[in-house]
């Protein structure tokens, strides 16, 4: 019988009351979580891109020093390295937007995340 009081109060509550504005602004838990979890891989998005940047500036450097001068082993190897950190970095900012689309489309569960 409780229940039914319950269930019946709910039902009766008009939507643009109080009350009812009230009960709309009640967000799922899980919801919560996900909305954390999508601002959490967005900030580590923003952090990648920002140390591609300056990678990318490293880069551009390193290939204005070897241009102008003879060719240095040790900045070449560098410059290799400054590139192949940068790929690496680009691959993982490509997984992120991918979990970032699935949560935002409710696709994946944030406890497998």
């Amino acid at each position: 019988m409780e229940k039914f009081k319950h269930c019946e109060k709910d039902v009766k509550i008009k939507p643009y009351s109080k009350e009812g504005l009230n009960m709309r602004e009640k967000i799922d838990p899980k919801e919560v979580d996900r909305r954390e979890l999508i601002e959490w891989i967005a900030a580590r998005i923003a952090n990648l891109k920002l140390q591609i940047e300056k990678l990318e500036a490293e880069a551009e450097q390193l290939t204005n020093m070897t241009r102008k001068g003879r060719k240095d082993v040790g900045k070449m190897e560098r410059f290799a390295a400054v590139e192949r950190h940068i790929e690496h970095e680009r691959w993982h900012v490509g997984r992120l937007e991918l979990i970032n689309r699935l949560l935002e489309n409710c696709t994946v569960d944030t406890e497998k995340v």
